[in-house]
């Protein structure tokens, strides 16, 4: 299955900007707080969510389980007449 799903993500007509992210998310490579500071590198005092500043901020919780960006999937999702549930993880949400 994940094969499919990258012949999809790395096809021509997908931006390459798109596939970069999509693989960033998957490998947990996007420059979130708790993955900045893995690193070493210390951002801001509150290592919260950025958005609903409830929980750390980590790939998984900002892209499927903060509340205020599944509205968004939610309305995304309506627009195109599509029914999502909420995802474990990226990888589920892929």
């Amino acid at each position: 299955m994940e094969d499919s799903i990258w012949k999809v993500v790395w096809c021509k007509f997908v931006p390459p900007k798109v596939s970069g992210f999509v693989w960033k998310a998957e490998h947990q490579r996007l420059p979130v707080t708790t993955e900045l500071e893995k690193r070493g590198v210390l951002c801001t005092d509150n290592s919260f969510c950025s958005f609903c500043n409830r929980v750390p901020e980590t790939i998984n919780h900002v892209l499927c389980h903060c509340e205020c960006v599944w509205q968004v999937w939610q309305r995304w999702c309506s627009v195109w007449h599509i029914s999502i549930v909420f995802p474990l993880n990226v990888k589920d949400l892929l």
